[in-house]
């Protein structure tokens, strides 16, 4: 099991510590520590039956999982989802982590549910986001990286705060650009040179 991926997405996301690029050089040390294809078989976690919720230590903050949700299920390595994330379970230290799956639907967050949902299908839906190359691209307010597999390239951009942030970032000409996450499939623009 990946912790320092856990720990790293506790601080950046969970905790709200750390500026993106803290982030990207927590993870990079991560990365350059073990071979290529060990960290594509990595099993990456935010929580588990050994550790406090994810939502738990992020003081119930919703949007600090499904902003670290997405990043597991868009970077390299095998996500694995620890039973019960995917509607919100909470859950302090052992033995209190370990709680039974709360299987009266009723007591779902499922508006958590169906985003977990969503990012297991842009999991699927691009060859890059399973076997891409991980590249962060560094910016001082935003954390954005770049998944890239032979033809097949994604961008993913998460601002953690509630500010607007003007970003550049070169990108391929010619090809449609999708908010996955807002707007599903449907184009938001097409990039043109």
């Amino acid at each position: 099991m990946n912790y320092p991926f856990t720990r790293a997405c506790l601080q950046y996301f969970a905790w709200n510590k750390g500026t993106p690029k803290e982030f990207a050089d927590m993870i990079n040390t991560n990365i350059v520590r073990y071979t290529h294809q060990a960290n594509i078989a990595m099993l990456n976690i935010l929580d588990s039956h050994d550790t406090p919720r994810f939502l738990t230590e992020s003081q119930g903050n919703k949007t600090a999982l499904k902003m670290a949700g997405l990043f597991q299920m868009t970077f390299e390595g095998a996500p694995s989802v620890y039973y019960g994330t995917e509607i919100g379970m909470e859950g302090a230290g052992d033995p209190d982590c370990r709680r039974p799956m709360q299987w009266e639907k009723s007591k779902w967050d499922l508006d958590m549910f169906d985003f977990y949902k969503k990012i297991i299908d842009i999991r699927h839906s691009g060859t890059e986001f399973r076997q891409g190359d991980f590249q962060f691209v560094f910016h001082d307010q935003v954390l954005i990286y770049r998944k890239v597999h032979e033809a097949s390239q994604s961008i993913v951009i998460m601002n953690r705060t509630e500010e607007d942030h003007n970003i550049s970032i070169p990108l391929t000409a010619n090809r449609p650009a999708y908010d996955k996450i807002n707007k599903g499939n449907e184009p938001d623009q097409v990039l043109t040179s």
